[in-house]
């Protein structure tokens, strides 16, 4: 199902859902988990694409799932993004 990636905004996949998890799959960003809770909690903040993006590789390179979370997220300052 095409969405918007939560991180640059792009284009980008929904591959499936698990509980709080959606598993998006952006050709710029790579494949990675994000809590859907976490983006409700933080409306009106934009993710720091640069930051984000090193943890995704940093993640991969460890052999370990992507996973943005309340603990792994960083945001920029006051930027947002109309949907």
């Amino acid at each position: 199902m095409k969405c918007m990636c939560w991180i640059c905004w792009e284009s980008a996949k929904l591959q499936y859902e698990v509980g709080d998890w959606q598993v998006i799959d952006c050709s710029a960003c790579g494949r990675y988990f994000i809590s859907r809770q976490l983006m409700q909690e933080n409306v009106g903040k934009t993710l720091d694409v640069k930051a984000t993006r090193q943890l995704i590789v940093d993640a991969v390179c460890a052999g370990v799932i992507p996973a943005i979370s309340d603990g792994t997220a960083y945001f920029t300052s006051s930027r947002k993004h109309v949907v």
